[in-house]
């Protein structure tokens, strides 16, 4: 299956797919790793190969949006420079724990609950400030020019740090933060908007999920599944990108170990006094006759171990060490997501970051992903 493909609308004399009105509408979503079954993870290759992830709606954060080959563009965020970014703040609501760091020349209020707002910059690049474009009311998706033919993409939780954007501007520096689509041609990462309730778990109808483990799954992630409506847009003229969110991935790994670690807490609790005497019963087993022959029950000798008692032993220590060993495999695969320097990592964000190990911006951006 090939969602991606938008050349259908679009002829040789059309620059981008098929536009009714001056912007193309685009709604971000992200690509979520569930930290389960972690020995064998497959990235994602496409919207409609998510691997081992699922396509979910953003947490708050940031989108970032390249133009090439920009017009005269009036609402460009860069509109006093080159004018090729568009960049967006998702807002969920005051009650969600994610991205709530804003630097403080960056309007970081909320507008609207589960709205993006658009940002202009005060300068032609991002080290100005940054302010919530007011001709631009908040939106249930973002959007760039009806011109706009091959487009760049990027979330981040924490605001890029000016020399991101700088950096960007070199085609192979973008090709590894961001993600390519091609408005008038095929494509991995997009599809039509109104596929909306086929690809994101949120927006799909029950029966369309992959299974009630995978809901449960949901439901105990940092973030919860809450089933919504995908925005109602033209179908011809909307899309729909999955972008790459590594920092959302080990937040909720991070969200598991606290929820496994609280489960080892409350059972070591609750069989506090079982574990006690089964490991001192373990330990005398071997020294103490068991009165379990048939002598001992014609003379009324009762079992020195009550029936059954080795194995509820066994049971509750394994479900503590399978716990246990459930929060390792976790931890290594977070280590593993710092380290990895494919496209659209964490680990390319780092090295970039090396560059400008003076620029204060860049070493809070960093510090922000490290405090995680």
């Amino acid at each position: 299956m090939n969602y991606g493909d938008f050349s259908a609308t679009a002829d040789a004399e059309q620059t981008a797919m098929s536009c009714e009105s001056t912007t193309i509408p685009i709604l971000p979503v992200r690509f979520s790793l569930l930290p389960y079954d972690l020995d064998n993870v497959v990235k994602p290759t496409s919207i409609d190969n998510p691997g081992s992830y699922l396509v979910r709606t953003l947490r708050r954060g940031f989108v970032y949006v390249y133009v090439e080959d920009p017009q005269n563009d009036e609402v460009a965020t860069d509109r006093l420079g080159d004018r090729n970014w568009h960049i967006f703040r998702f807002d969920t609501n005051n009650k969600d724990v994610n991205g709530t760091y804003v630097p403080e020349n960056t309007d970081g209020y909320i507008r609207a609950d589960f709205k993006f707002s658009k940002y202009k910059w005060t300068k032609a690049t991002a080290d100005g400030n940054w302010v919530y474009d007011e001709s631009v009311p908040p939106s249930s998706t973002i959007f760039v020019p009806c011109w706009a033919s091959k487009v760049w993409l990027a979330y981040s939780e924490y605001r890029w740090p000016a020399a991101y954007f700088k950096e960007c501007n070199d085609p192979s520096v973008r090709a590894q933060l961001m993600q390519p689509v091609n408005l008038r041609g095929t494509n991995k990462w997009a599809a039509k908007l109104a596929k909306a309730d086929q690809i994101v778990e949120e927006f799909k109808p029950d029966s369309q999920r992959a299974s009630r483990q995978v809901v449960t799954q949901l439901e105990l992630s940092q973030v919860k599944l809450a089933a919504q409506r995908a925005p109602q847009r033209s179908h011809e003229q909307a899309a729909l990108v999955a972008l790459f969110d590594p920092l959302g991935d080990i937040k909720d790994a991070q969200f598991r170990i606290s929820q496994m670690g609280q489960y080892i807490s409350n059972v070591t609790e609750a069989y506090k006094y079982p574990l006690t005497i089964g490991n001192f019963c373990t330990a005398l087993k071997s020294e103490v006759d068991e009165r379990d022959g048939f002598l001992d029950k014609y003379v009324g000798n009762k079992p020195a171990f009550r029936k059954g008692w080795e194995e509820k032993h066994l049971e509750i220590k394994n479900n503590i060490l399978n716990a246990q060993a459930e929060i390792k495999d976790i931890i290594i695969y977070i280590n593993e997501t710092v380290a990895d320097f494919d496209p659209y990592s964490i680990g390319r964000m780092f090295h970039l970051a090396d560059e400008y190990s003076k620029d204060v911006e860049v070493c809070t951006f960093v510090s922000n992903i490290f405090g995680t």
